[in-house]
């Protein structure tokens, strides 16, 4: 618990600032501050608290009639109206809030800044996985709503959480001679590094009773955190080091004097009444080791000249810390602005603490009470009678108050001694009467159940009258969430997101953030553009009934697209899908679709394809009509030559056959010829032999 009194501890700046006021100046201060809270509590608040707590238990109030002696032996039943409001309301929360991924969504006030737009998509993906991952913000968002039913407000304190802590490392080293050596090298680790929304019980977080209604918190001259420490708690803290990375100068105190100091012998009624009759747990009763033992210190904040001044003490008796600007202890907050947030669900207007619905039903509760008591009572008298004996007569009494089935109790006189007094049995005017309060709680709580089914038989349980009962049980649920959002959510989610501009150096966490919005590496200055964002919530009016919010969902985008015929082309998928979904019960309904295929084109360019593909598909068909036609008359003209080259192959083959019987034939006659002339010759030889001869 010493890092909530150290939200700042990695900031940096100069020392603390000289102050001409001494100490007993600001513990006055401090003094007057919580005893004038204190008595304004006593007085206005801590008994009705007191008693929305108890019939937030199921327990008749303090001061009831059934806690007296004559209503010992009588009926003293409780009906958990108030419970049961408490809790449907609560699941209502639960649904609106957390149906879908993203509850609240963080924007640029600049629209037109690109940079800054960017710079807010960015905190906007560092706060939800800061609250899906390091903070309960379930728990947080139902309790703060469970806070304004039973207190009419709730009241957190939002801070950056960071803690460092000493880490020793064994290291073997070799000497020059080869031997090995060991030695500790001391380290700082980062134990926590993180946003933290705390929520504070609202009577332990004191203002001015005089303070605004609009905003208390930032309005009031003061604000008091009373804050239970274990003293080994503020031991550590006190004896942390100074230095640049401390802004607050803390005192070092004695164990003695911090015990002395911090003891607090005022019993809180409304603690107590919140524990149901249980041992107080910030009581150090039983406590026997001493740095388990609680110490009450007060976080004070009040305005001094314009300005407004931080400081710690131990109760309202001795000084914890100097005095510092606020500003300098939360260099996240802007401009008059305070580390804390009160909201209510209720609103009445003028009141810094507004009533809550318990204490808005907590006659009819008391009426539920006392009708069903009475009616208990009757209808035991109705089945075990009472009886008027005489005095001073032998009668077995002890038979007599057993009424045993088939028992016999002795009497002297059966006729004179025993007197029956007979009760009459419950009418239905007792019933009925239970019902018309039943029906006043539920309509003044926005309740719908079988109950109010069964009180309102005027509208025959038709499916249009169950939607007329529901419809008006709805608007008063939203009205209450609405209300809740405006006062409490926003402002919670403001703050956290500028601590997250401030603050944030998680570079795992950053990377993470960056992807989902296009930037691989993220650069320090986009955490300066953050400045003024838009907080807005995915919960509106008609978020508590599924079938309604589907239905105005759908509603407005059939009216857009009958404005803009690209609305498909424009609407983010993953939202509507994940509004769709979340309205039907899954947190996360990407997980039905591929979301990383491509988007589909655009109608207008669709169209133009689908026209060119038509064209394209005219022209290849006249394309292969003439290509047909081209290959006919080519296959004719082919057909054509091929007949003439026929035609030349045979007037060739006829001529080669005519030249080669011309051939043969010259052959023949050439052949005649030479062996005409061999013959020829051969008798010119033999006539010239013969002339030799001669």
């Amino acid at each position: 618990m010493a890092d909530l009194l150290n939200p700042q501890a990695r900031l940096e700046g100069d020392n603390a600032p000289t102050l001409k006021d001494g100490d007993s100046d600001w513990l006055r201060l401090a003094t007057d501050a919580y005893e004038e809270s204190e008595t304004f509590m006593d007085a206005s608040l801590r008994k009705q608290w007191g008693r929305n707590l108890s019939n937030f238990q199921s327990r008749h109030p303090a001061g009831s009639k059934y806690h007296m002696p004559a209503y010992k032996f009588r009926s003293r039943g409780f009906r958990p109206k108030t419970r049961a409001m408490t809790r449907n309301n609560e699941a209502t929360v639960a649904a609106a809030f957390f149906s879908t991924q993203d509850a609240v969504s963080i924007g640029s006030e600049g629209q037109g800044d690109q940079e800054k737009a960017l710079a807010a998509k960015l905190i906007h993906e560092l706060c939800n996985y800061r609250l899906a991952e390091t903070v309960p913000w379930f728990q947080i968002v139902l309790g703060a709503f469970q806070d304004t039913h039973k207190y009419g407000v709730c009241v957190s304190h939002q801070y950056w959480r960071y803690e460092e802590r000493e880490r020793e490392t064994l290291i073997v080293e070799q000497d020059e001679s080869g031997k090995e050596r060991e030695r500790t090298e001391k380290t700082l680790e980062t134990v926590e590094d993180t946003p933290c929304i705390e929520l504070r019980p609202p009577e332990s977080v004191r203002i001015s009773p005089a303070a605004d209604w609009v905003d208390p918190i930032n309005s009031s001259p003061y604000l008091i955190d009373i804050i239970p420490m274990y003293l080994q708690d503020v031991r550590e803290m006190t004896h942390s080091p100074q230095g640049e990375n401390q802004r607050i100068k803390w005192r070092k105190l004695t164990d003695e004097e911090m015990q002395s100091a911090g003891e607090d012998d005022r019993q809180d009624t409304t603690r107590r009444e919140n524990q149901g009759g249980r041992q107080d747990p910030r009581s150090n009763e039983n406590t026997q080791y001493k740095d388990h033992q609680l110490i009450w210190v007060h976080r004070n904040i009040a305005r001094r000249k314009n300005r407004d001044w931080l400081w710690y003490t131990i109760g309202t008796n001795m000084m914890l810390s100097d005095p510092v600007p606020l500003e300098r202890a939360y260099p996240f907050l802007r401009k008059r602005q305070r580390p804390y947030v009160m909201g209510y669900s209720v609103l009445d207007t003028h009141k810094t603490h507004p009533p809550g619905m318990i204490e808005l039903t907590e006659s009819l509760q008391a009426a539920a009470n006392d009708i069903s008591n009475q009616r208990m009572d009757n209808v035991r008298l109705a089945m075990n009678k009472r009886y008027f004996v005489r005095r001073n007569q032998d009668i077995d009494f002890t038979s007599l108050t057993r009424a045993i089935p088939g028992g016999v109790v002795q009497v002297n006189d059966i006729e004179r001694d025993i007197k029956v007094d007979e009760t009459n049995d419950v009418t239905g005017s007792a019933y009925q009467e239970q019902d018309r309060v039943n029906v006043d709680f539920d309509e003044l709580a926005g309740e719908f159940s079988v109950g109010s089914v069964q009180s309102n038989r005027s509208l025959n349980e038709t499916v249009g009258g169950m939607q007329l009962m529901q419809a008006g049980s709805s608007q008063l649920k939203e009205y209450l969430i609405k209300t809740f959002t405006e006062t409490w959510l926003k402002p919670v989610v403001r703050q956290l997101a500028w601590l997250e501009a401030t603050y944030e150096t998680d570079e795992n966490i950053i990377s993470i953030a960056g992807r989902k919005v296009g930037l691989e590496v993220v650069p320090e200055e986009l955490f300066m553009l953050a400045g003024d964002m838009a907080i807005n919530t995915n919960v509106g009016m008609g978020a508590t009934n599924p079938q309604q919010r589907i239905e105005r969902f759908m509603l407005g985008l059939n009216a857009l697209a009958g404005v803009f015929p690209d609305l498909p082309l424009i609407l983010n998928r993953e939202e509507v899908i994940a509004e769709v979904f979340g309205a039907l019960g899954h947190q996360d309904g990407s997980r039905f679709f591929q979301l990383d295929q491509p988007p589909p084109p655009d109608p207008a360019q669709q169209q133009m394809e689908q026209e060119m593909a038509l064209k394209q598909a005219e022209l290849e068909q006249e394309g292969q009509l003439e290509q047909q036609q081209l290959a006919q008359e080519a296959s004719i003209e082919q057909q054509r030559l091929d007949q003439e080259m026929a035609m030349e192959r045979e007037r060739l083959a006829m001529e080669y056959e005519k030249l080669q019987m011309q051939n043969q034939l010259a052959e023949q006659t050439a052949q005649a010829k030479i062996e005409q002339m061999k013959k020829r010759a051969n008798q010119q030889k033999q006539a010239s032999q013969k002339k030799a001869d001669k």
